[in-house]
């Protein structure tokens, strides 16, 4: 297994990747990725599949904050972002809704999330599989680059049409939790019987 290098504490205070300018980003990318080919050379391929893995997650929530801030005007530090972040498959979910990314893209991407939910199977996360999941976040950052330029390219939206998209945001927040609320409620009813 391959050792990674310790990080001098000054460089452990990194900035957040919300304030990374492009390049910046860029050279991170590179060295994880030359971090994976040389853990992927050395046979540690869970390491390099959580790295990869890592990648991709940041790079679907890149996205989705992307969407969120042109439909919302909510920033990292808003409450609204917040309230209505779910997780991972919550975020894919509302890129796929809001046209960001295709069906097929979606699947694929779906995928690999079950994978990683059954992570303790660790034989399935071989060289072949990492270099897949690679490959996928090639592609999906290919797709990121293209929601960066059109959504430039979009008018930006007035006040009131951005308040009216957070007010649906957080109702839709609001209905997903009663319906919550409603199966517990029915499970325990069920079991009070």
């Amino acid at each position: 297994m391959s050792r990674i290098p310790k990080t001098p504490k000054s460089n452990l205070h990194m900035r957040h990747q919300k304030n990374m300018t492009g390049q910046e980003k860029y050279q991170l990318y590179s060295v994880g990725f030359t971090l994976i080919d040389n853990l992927l050379e050395t046979d540690d391929y869970i390491s390099a599949y959580l790295i990869t893995f890592s990648m991709l997650e940041d790079r679907i929530t890149s996205m989705w904050y992307r969407r969120k801030l042109y439909e919302t005007g909510w920033d990292w530090d808003s409450d609204g972002l917040r309230e209505t972040n779910g997780g991972l498959q919550q975020q894919l979910f509302y890129l796929s809704f809001k046209g960001d990314i295709d069906q097929i893209m979606f699947d694929k991407i779906r995928s690999v999330i079950r994978d990683r939910n059954c992570l303790m199977n660790l034989t399935n996360f071989d060289k072949e599989y990492v270099i897949t999941l690679k490959k996928l976040f090639r592609e999906l950052n290919k797709i990121s680059e293209s929601q960066k330029r059109h959504l430039n390219k979009e008018r930006q939206l007035v006040k009131t049409e951005l308040l009216r998209n957070q007010k649906s945001e957080l109702v839709f927040k609001i209905k997903h939790i009663e319906k919550q609320l409603e199966r517990v409620q029915a499970k325990i009813n069920k079991d009070s019987d």
